[in-house]
């Protein structure tokens, strides 16, 4: 396992697990745009979206309506 993620909104809660396809981007200004410039273009709809770390690289965590397509556009 490699996150999770449990937020609470309104009584209800979701936990999210991610266990494989990481993301991994640069930290500078424009790279998450970029990504997300690609899935717009590929009328790839994004659910669900957070970053995490600090320092050099940041994991970029994705819940897309299409995965395999996702990950297609994105070279994974």
């Amino acid at each position: 396992m490699t996150a999770l993620c449990a937020p609470e909104t309104a009584g209800r809660g979701k936990i999210r697990l991610l266990v494989s396809d990481v993301v991994l981007l640069e930290n500078r200004p424009g790279t998450f745009a970029e990504i997300v410039e690609k899935l717009a273009q590929a009328r790839i709809n994004i659910k669900n979206a957070y970053v995490a770390g600090e320092g050099g690289n940041q994991l970029v965590v994705l819940s897309v309506a299409n995965a395999d397509k996702a990950e297609q556009v994105l070279g994974g």
